[in-house]
Order: structure tokens, then sequence, then C-alpha cells
């Protein structure tokens, strides 16, 4: 069972999103590029949006 209800859990994924979103037009080279993609780029994406869930859950 889990400690948080179905709403908690949509609310902090929608949190979690927004937060991207902000970041993603923040900081430019976060949004992947979608012709040709850097697997730097992608990987540091990666790694913002695993800090960024371990930071929120």
């Amino acid at each position: 069972m889990s400690l948080l209800t179905k709403e908690e859990r949509e609310a902090i994924k929608e949190a979690i999103d927004s937060r991207i979103k902000h970041l993603e037009a923040v900081v430019p080279y976060l949004k992947p590029e979608p012709a040709k993609r850097d697997k730097r780029k992608s990987k540091v994406l990666t790694s913002v949006k695993k800090k960024i869930l371990r930071y929120y859950l």
C-alpha cells in the first residue's frame, strides 16, 4: 500500500513536470534537439531529471 493517495502522487508528478519544463526553458541545452541528438546533452537531461525526482521524492 502506498503512503500517498493517488491525488497526491498526481500533484507531485505535475510539480516535477512543470519544474523540468521551467528548467528546459531557462537552460537551453537541456532540451534535446529533435533532428540531431547529442548524447552528452541527453545524458545531462537524464541526470537532471533524476536529480529533480530524487529531490522531490
